[in-house]
């Protein structure tokens, strides 16, 4: 592909003020729907990780019935013993299932993904008169008699067990004299459970050792809540010990196990010294007034307890329990970073459920189905979720409307891997994704029936897990090679590279017909070329100087017209070209090239992309015939935002000309972030996130809309 180099250093002082345009521990909808390879999650343990099963009222209710418990999520109270979700709900996030009913309001409620039968309060020994983690694993039994799961589930389940202390908290014996002993018991009644739970047929057990107790409210509360007593670290240390050597030994007698340990101790110690680093950082955020507790009221309905202004700065909610933004901080470590997890084959937890225990094993039985039948036709071959269309895949080229996350990997300053990014995608997590939530790309891939394709550059994109897609799209890209080079990131040439590899993979990891069915039935979806103009042409004068807009246009449609070929000959069919959006709609342009004394769009830049648009779709049209098998098809997008923008109230939106995050007039990349002024507080009824991107809410939109537009193509039988 051609390329039109930028010159001059005009750019750098224009780049803070003209990013790209829109036009990726992760891991979406459910892989596999067959009744074998369901996604499963069982919950045990005490308050960390249950999330629902105390009943509201009377003398066994818990916390976490009274408001302000769920303040920050779901804005109720729902159970949990904290502001917001928990442990358990970001886990299983990281699977990409919704969180299990409590075993206590399984009525009406879909056990499709596992069931959780934590207790708050609980322990190994009888704790505040709550269900113990041995009667937790009876109701498991019990549940079972059932037959909800076959054995084959079961085993490829994944179980949460996290009993974290609260034996401790109510024993009343004399520690000095008799502590060890007691230990020893306790962390011998953990043991016993966990066999019983593999006895069940359960293999693969998360188990959470306990965090130290040095910098807890209860703690630190005669300091004022700023020193922190490592003395009380001396119980949980032994604890620990003990539990490492018991599931040592699980795993050692037991044929097929995988128990590992969360290691809680190291992750707060490290949250600890993140908290220490602010002022009240370790203060909770719900204090009781007196001797009163964090949702208490008098008699008139007034509150007995305090609140803190920012939940999202800290790490204690109230006297026992994190805070959903401490919950979010623990799960990434475990997530991605290495020393949190003990006795585990994998050095995180992303890598060791998302790479080993989702992907690795449905979509090895995926492969074997494919394999197995197509040479014997005798066995079902196994499917994905519910699946109207004949889609084996879902791979993406592009720039910021499809990128979920490959920038992260490049060292360029057009990235979005940090807050506010992400604050309302599942977990809040920045994943590189230029949007509050969800993109374009994972809504499709859901549709679908497939899993959110990962970013080529991530170290998970690799194995059996890449059968069901790719992401190849690199934030600031453009058809013109030299849009990407400007902001040093990969370009549609490097993307369509990428994808020679990753046909290569195809072939070696499903054989060679079967690789080759995959990747000719799979949907390919290129979104495009805003760049090119708004980040490139509209601000280079030595472009604007040698090329007029129609020589610059047909340039571009050259090197579309030869990426979509060349990806044609290397065997995509199935093949989706996104045109351009309304460019003079986006708060960035309507500031930077608008009038003073108006909001509306800029006509100019409208007109470039329709006329664009109108070439693109001529271009596709006219390359079809020479393109034999190929269903490619041309999306409007420009309509739709069009649409919206100029009609928002009938869709939900009540402002266009400003973007959810800063001013809304110019922030994007890192001028959008914590420190921007003026954020909003719900992004939902804006059109655009940033002053380029949409929010999710309409990306959302765009998604049922390329379906919709492109249905027939996607139900068509499968190529030879």
């Amino acid at each position: 592909m051609a390329k039109l180099l930028l010159c001059g250093n005009y750019m750098l002082t224009s780049l803070l003020l003209c990013f790209l345009i829109s036009a990726s521990l992760l891991i979406g909808t459910p892989a596999c729907a067959h009744s074998d390879l369901q996604k499963l999650l069982f919950v045990f343990g005490d308050s960390y990780v249950d999330t629902g099963n105390l009943p509201k009222t009377g003398p066994y209710s818990g916390p976490g019935s009274l408001y302000p418990y769920g303040i920050t999520w779901p804005h109720y109270p729902t159970g949990r013993c904290g502001d917001g979700k928990i442990l358990t709900d970001f886990l299983a996030y990281l699977l990409g299932i919704p969180t299990p009913p409590p075993y206590r309001l399984l009525a009406g409620q879909s056990i499709a993904h596992g069931v959780n039968f934590a207790n708050a309060g609980s322990g190994v020994t009888y704790t505040y008169r709550t269900t113990p983690l041995g009667a937790q694993v009876d109701n498991f039994g019990l549940f079972l008699r059932k037959d909800p799961y076959s054995k084959v589930a079961l085993a490829n389940s994944l179980t949460l067990v996290g009993v974290d202390g609260d034996d401790y908290v109510t024993f009343n014996g004399n520690f000095s004299a008799e502590g060890l002993v007691f230990i020893n018991r306790v962390v011998t009644g953990v043991a016993i459970n966990l066999q019983r739970l593999y006895d069940i047929g359960l293999r693969d057990v998360m188990v959470t050792n306990i965090l130290p107790p040095r910098c807890d409210p209860q703690n630190t509360k005669q300091s004022n809540y700023t020193i922190c007593d490592t003395a009380a670290d001396t119980l949980a240390e032994l604890h620990n010990e003990l539990l490492l050597g018991v599931v040592e030994k699980i795993n050692a007698r037991n044929p097929g196990a995988r128990f590992i340990i969360l290691n809680q101790y190291a992750a707060f110690s490290q949250l600890y010294e993140q908290a220490q680093a602010h002022i009240d950082g370790l203060v909770p955020c719900c204090i009781g007034l007196g001797n009163s507790s964090c949702g208490d009221t008098d008699s008139t309905g007034k509150p007995l307890y305090t609140l803190c202004k920012h939940r999202g700065k800290a790490m204690w909610w109230d006297s026992q329990h994190p805070t959903m933004w401490a919950w979010n901080y623990i799960v990434n470590l475990y997530a991605t970073k290495p020393g949190f997890l003990l006795l585990a084959d994998a050095p995180t937890l992303l890598k060791w459920t998302h790479g080993r225990h989702l992907r690795l094993r449905c979509y090895a039985s995926v492969l074997l189905g494919l394999l197995l039948g197509a040479a014997a036709g005798a066995l079902e071959t196994v499917e994905s979720a519910p699946n109207p269309y004949n889609v084996t895949s879902f791979v993406i080229f592009g720039d910021s409307t499809l990128d979920v996350g490959n920038n992260n990997y490049l060292l360029t300053v057009v990235k979005s891997d940090f807050p506010p990014y992400g604050r309302d995608f599942p977990g809040g997590l920045a994943t590189g994704r230029f949007c509050n939530g969800q993109i374009a790309a994972d809504f499709i891939a859901m549709s679908l029936g497939l899993p959110p394709s990962l970013p080529y550059l991530d170290p998970n994109a690799q194995g059996p897990g890449i059968l069901t897609g790719i992401n190849f799209a690199s934030s600031a890209s453009g058809w013109n090679e030299g849009t990407a080079e400007n902001f040093n990131v990969k370009g549609m040439n490097a993307q369509l590279e990428w994808f020679k590899d990753y046909n290569q993979q195809v072939l070696s990891l499903a054989g060679e017909q079967n690789g080759e069915d995959i990747i000719t039935n799979a949907l390919y979806v290129i979104g495009t070329g805003s760049n090119d103009y708004v980040n490139n042409y509209f601000l280079n004068p030595f472009l604007m100087a040698n090329y007029s807009l129609d020589q610059y246009q047909t340039f571009l449609l050259g090197n579309a017209k030869g990426y979509i070929q060349e990806l044609y000959n290397l065997g995509g069919r199935k093949i989706a070209v996104l045109g351009l959006p309304p460019l003079g709609c986006l708060p960035s342009q309507i500031t930077e090239h608008g009038t003073l004394d108006s909001d509306a769009c800029v006509t100019e830049f409208n007109n470039v992309a329709l006329t664009f648009n109108t070439g693109l779709e001529a271009l596709i049209n006219e390359m079809k015939p020479s393109m034999p098998g190929s269903r490619l098809f041309y999306v409007d997008i420009y309509s739709l935002l069009d649409t919206v923008y100029n009609n928002p109230t009938a869709y939900g939106f009540t402002e266009t000309r400003k973007a959810c995050c800063g001013t809304g007039y110019l922030e994007t990349a890192i001028l959008c972030n914590e420190a921007s002024i003026g954020t909003c507080a719900d992004a939902a009824p804006y059109l655009f996130w940033d002053s380029f991107h949409p929010t999710t809410r309409f990306y959302k939109m765009l998604a049922d809309s390329l379906v919709q537009a492109s249905d027939s193509v996607l139900r068509a039988p499968p190529q030879p």
